[in-house]
């Protein structure tokens, strides 16, 4: 699973840009059958949520969105 554009965006607080980069690698991952990526992409959209999530004081929590391991896939 490729997750350098996404922490990229994070990384500058352009959340809006992440979560529409994830958002279409979740349909290419569903398209494709690739199950398991398309959860941690679900897991990912998640996180991102919840850390724009106004605290108690009102102010958002920066993002932290993790580095899933890199995966291989059986093919020719």
């Amino acid at each position: 699973m490729i997750t350098g554009p996404f922490t990229t965006y994070v990384a500058l607080g352009e959340h809006d840009h992440a979560r529409s980069a994830w958002r279409e690698a979740l349909t290419m991952y569903r398209q494709q059958g690739r199950e398991s990526d398309a959860e941690e992409v679900l897991r990912q959209l998640d996180a991102l949520d919840r850390a724009e999530t106004p605290t108690s004081t009102g102010t958002p929590q920066p993002a932290q969105v993790t580095t899933p391991a890199p995966t291989t896939s059986a093919g020719p």
